[in-house]
């Protein structure tokens, strides 16, 4: 009776669970402990190159960011086996008293010739314009101010496609950096 009692106390254990979260968290969609929100874009059979993160506390989310990374990527002009891929990173910010502030970072891992400021010429969809940008630190450049980054965070978050020309001390002439935007998630970045 004992050796009976025992299959049907562990048989129970089992059917409580026994580890099966973490396969409960891979099925599509999600479950138990799943913190990877998918984005809801219509399945078009294209992948969307945005990928989304946040960042908050007990009082809620306070960050939303938003990067994408270039299509292509340069030599490194010291090393010539290291390869870099720029990326640009989107973010919004909410204060404690409900202000939401943009900005538009752009990650380059290399030498800039853009001390302490530059203009770096964009092309969006086909349209070319320059925007002022400054060193934030080596390698990375921001807008030269709120209102140039107003406007880099609406081209980046409507147009299709970017060319951004970096002008990366050590190379022959400015990288162009190639950027699939399609499929932007204005959901992804909404508090």
């Amino acid at each position: 009776m004992k050796n009976l009692l025992a299959v049907c106390l562990a048989l129970t254990l089992i059917g409580c669970g026994g580890g099966y979260d973490t396969i409960d968290a891979a099925r599509p969609g999600g479950g138990i402990g799943n913190t990877v929100t998918q984005p809801n874009n219509p399945d078009t059979g294209e992948k969307t190159r945005w990928q989304y993160s946040s960042t908050g506390d007990g009082g809620g989310i306070f960050s939303l960011r938003a990067n994408n990374y270039a299509l292509n990527f340069f030599y490194d002009p010291q090393f010539s086996n290291v390869k870099h891929t720029p990326w640009i990173e989107l973010e919004k910010r909410k204060s404690s008293s409900g202000a939401v502030t943009s900005a538009v970072v752009i990650f380059v891992n290399s030498n800039l010739s853009c001390t302490p400021s530059c203009r770096v010429s964009m092309n969006f969809d086909g349209n070319q314009a320059s925007y002022e940008m400054r060193n934030s630190i080596d390698g990375v450049i921001v807008p030269v101010n709120d209102f140039t980054a107003s406007q880099l965070f609406n081209k980046f978050t409507t147009s299709n496609r970017a060319i951004v020309r970096l002008p990366v001390i050590g190379l022959s002439e400015p990288f162009n950096a190639n950027f699939d935007l399609r499929g932007y998630d204005v959901n992804q970045m909404k508090f």
